[in-house]
């Protein structure tokens, strides 16, 4: 818990040192903050379920502020997720009244690489393993240039007072509105917990493990759990639960359970302000839950190739430059993955139920490829998921109905436009792609 609380302060000081434009070692300098009138005033980087853009979408974003006396048209400005480009994307000149940022407002870029929705949409996702932000004048002149780190999923940083010095996180995001103080005495966030196993099986005792960060001092966690509907009991979650952890995740048990039985289950955080979190936030109404597998047959399918960042390569059926998985099946016969779930989170097997309403569109023949695109848009297509893929490394999991893993995937920060994969399909090395292959055998890979 020390050793995760002084890396969580550690950061909050590196972004302190942002915002003042203090010299760090292997990061920019940004302007003083008195420099300007425009700053970045808050950004996430990980958005599943905070701020929405104007199509519906939770999209990572970054929030502008004109702390000036004119207002400021943003036309001809770039933004950037790569210090070493600042050109790679400009904000494009016709629309004034969506472009201009009024004194006192705020203004929302969203980094969603879907440029067709606006002016204001980059053809880049931020990172939430960490990158750069910088945003320049068509002059060349910097407004802010700076490095985060890894971020947690709907927790923003941004500063304390609009355009001031301090900057914290926020656990109650506060996109396109005055920050107003609001990252002061935070409520405690609870990361994505962890399943050990991830898909547990019949008599498997499950270890549940979540890192849990403060501004203070988190004082308990807990694990609620219940089976098929009965009532719930509690565990206290310890800190480290194993030597493995460091440290830094709370861990409780869940005991075996008999095939079949499902799990529902929800963390509750408790900090020394007595401010309270739970995850989900509705729990116990709205929890998390697993179905214990029975042991069935498993089809031949494998996570064959994938891009997790992709702002120039291959476009899905509609034009998009979105984040895919390509499935590969090495049997016999054809496998409809309808009924399926996909998942980002190897925590969370059940994050995404792939749809049995098109076998046309899902269906794999035998020894053929079929694309998931990870765009967040279901509404596209069957073969649409909702969770996208995240440039800084995260995992690609594939279940059946019953929830025996097909096929797992654990990778780190990734390069845009350049896929990974097994050098053979199906086979047990995998490699880079520069020239990936969606939809077509991996052949001899390009590196």
């Amino acid at each position: 818990m020390k050793a995760f609380k002084s890396a969580a302060i550690a950061l909050t000081a590196l972004l302190a040192l942002v915002a003042c434009g203090c010299d760090m070692d292997q990061a920019t300098n940004p302007p003083p903050p008195g420099g300007g009138d425009l700053v970045v005033n808050e950004f996430m980087a990980s958005n599943a379920n905070q701020g929405m853009d104007e199509h519906g979408e939770f999209d990572d974003w970054i929030e502008l502020y004109n702390r000036g006396d004119a207002a400021i048209d943003l036309a001809g400005y770039s933004v950037t997720d790569n210090l070493g480009d600042h050109q790679k994307f400009t904000i494009e000149a016709g629309s004034p009244t969506v472009t201009t940022i009024q004194p006192g407002g705020f203004l929302m870029i969203w980094c969603d690489s879907q440029t067709d929705q606006g002016p204001l949409h980059t053809s880049f996702n931020l990172s939430a393993g960490g990158e750069d932000i910088g945003i320049y004048e068509p002059s060349g002149d910097a407004v802010a240039e700076f490095t985060y780190g890894a971020q947690s999923s709907d927790v923003s940083y941004g500063r304390t007072a609009d355009g001031g010095d301090t900057w914290v996180l926020f656990s109650a995001p506060t996109p396109g509105a005055s920050n107003d103080g609001g990252g002061q005495n935070t409520d405690p966030v609870i990361a994505t917990p962890v399943l050990d196993p991830a898909a547990p099986a019949a008599g498997q005792t499950v270890l549940v493990t979540a890192e849990v960060t403060d501004d203070g001092t988190v004082e308990a966690v807990a694990l609620f759990y219940a089976v098929d509907g009965g009532a719930f009991t509690e565990v206290a979650m310890s800190l480290p639960v194993a030597a493995s952890q460091a440290g830094d995740a709370w861990g409780g048990y869940i005991p075996a359970q008999s095939a079949g039985a499902v799990v529902t289950y929800y963390l509750r955080a408790v900090d020394d302000e007595e401010n309270v979190t739970l995850l989900p936030a509705g729990a116990p109404a709205t929890n998390l839950t697993y179905t214990v597998a029975g042991g069935g047959a498993v089809p031949e399918l494998y996570i064959n190739e994938y891009l997790a960042s992709n702002d120039s390569g291959n476009t899905d059926p509609f034009g998009g430059f979105e984040d895919w998985i390509e499935i590969y099946n090495a049997g016999a016969t054809a496998v409809d993955l309808g009924g399926m779930y996909v998942t980002d989170d190897l925590g969370q097997p059940t994050k995404y139920l792939i749809p049995a309403t098109d076998a046309a569109a899902t269906t794999v023949p035998a020894g053929g490829f079929l694309i998931l695109w990870a765009d967040n848009e279901p509404e596209e297509g069957a073969t649409h998921i909702v969770p996208k893929l995240s440039g800084g490394g995260e995992a690609i999991g594939l279940y059946t109905a019953a929830l025996d893993p097909i096929d797992t995937r654990t990778f780190g920060p990734q390069t845009t436009n350049v896929s990974e994969g097994r050098s053979t399909d199906g086979g047990d090395v995998w490699t880079t792609f520069t020239t990936p292959t969606p939809g077509a055998s991996n052949g001899t890979p390009g590196k």
